[in-house]
């Protein structure tokens, strides 16, 4: 009897570990990862708004591109939350007609806080609100067969900065994602020191539509 006894030991201490193991598998699965770096693309949307009579309200929608890497880092341990950072690369501006555009490309870092919510084991819903940063690189004005660059600098027409408002709202699908985000300009990106002579005020206005691979 007391063999038996000896014997049922090694079984139960077998079948305590294995609980063991799978109750500290299920706390990983559930907590959220530390740190989440995605590649991410797609297409711009982006107009400009304007204060001034001479340049109008709005201009039509330009359509382009953008491409980056988000870095979302763990706010919290126990919740989903997280600051989302990185480097992108957008193109903005507006057009006028077919003949007319203004094409402007900046390299903007966003600061922004979103949120990962479950909706099945590998299946998300992430919203997200923050501001940006950007700085421009180029800009062109193009005018029918014409074309007029270098348009940013302290003596050209727009300021190398832009600085706004952003909110998105993304699908995650185990390591695909695909979202959407509106950017509105706080920033007049007309250069200060011409709009003293002219008051004008022109802001960018984007939407984007991104699809992301999660590494």
């Amino acid at each position: 009897m007391l063999l038996l006894v000896f014997a049922t030991v090694p079984v139960a201490l077998g079948q305590q570990q294995e609980q063991d193991q799978k109750q500290e598998q299920s706390i990983q699965q559930d907590s959220p990862k530390r740190n989440i770096v995605s590649l991410r693309a797609g297409l711009d949307l982006s107009r400009l708004s304007a204060s001034s009579s001479e340049l109008g309200d709005k201009t039509d929608y330009r359509s382009s591109f953008h491409v980056g890497v988000i870095d979302e880092i763990l706010l919290n341990k126990r919740h989903p939350l997280y600051l989302q950072t990185g480097l992108m690369l957008h193109n903005k501006g507006g057009k006028e007609s077919k003949n007319a555009a203004l094409e402007l490309m900046y390299l903007q870092v966003p600061l922004a806080v979103n949120y990962h919510i479950r909706l099945a084991p590998k299946i998300a819903v992430i919203p997200s609100v923050g501001l940006y940063a950007a700085f421009g690189v180029h800009g062109k004005i193009r005018l029918g067969n014409k074309t007029y660059s270098s348009l940013f600098g302290p003596d050209k027409v727009l300021s190398y900065g832009d600085f706004g408002f952003q909110t998105g709202l993304a699908l995650l699908f185990d390591k695909f994602l695909v979202g959407a985000s509106y950017q509105q300009g706080l920033l007049n990106m007309y250069n200060h020191n011409m709009a003293q002579e002219a008051d004008h005020k022109i802001y960018n206005q984007t939407w984007s539509v991104s699809i992301g691979f999660l590494f």
